[in-house]
């Protein structure tokens, strides 16, 4: 059986009251295509997220690249560094985005007290 190269068992997230991803598991070997597919809200997006590292899972499984780990090979900065920028990237296009929307929502007169 090849290595995985993803791995994940009981990925949990909530946020307040709300359970988005509950006890999500799976395993991806070299050769593999894994999809996603759900309704919308059905924590599809969380559960990339926590596989990615933008956000921590509540239960410890999530395992990327768990071969080389394993083996105990040097994390190489240069990726992770990458990785680093690409989440801020993220963070910062979405903040963007949202200030501008309510900048727009509110010249429309669409946001009431905000």
């Amino acid at each position: 059986m090849e290595p995985t190269l993803l791995e994940a068992q009981g990925l949990r997230k909530r946020f307040g009251a709300l359970e988005a991803v509950q006890g999500v598991s799976l395993a991806l070997r070299p050769g593999e295509v894994l999809a996603f597919l759900g309704k919308n809200g059905a924590g599809k997006t969380t559960t990339v997220k926590m596989l990615s590292g933008l956000l921590l899972p509540l239960a410890p499984g999530a395992a990327l690249a768990r071969r080389m780990l394993a083996e105990g090979a040097p994390l190489d900065p240069a990726p992770l560094f990458l990785s680093f920028l690409n989440g801020l990237v993220y963070l910062g296009t979405g903040l963007f985005l949202f200030r501008r929307a309510v900048r727009l929502a509110k010249r429309r007169g669409l946001l009431h007290g905000y």
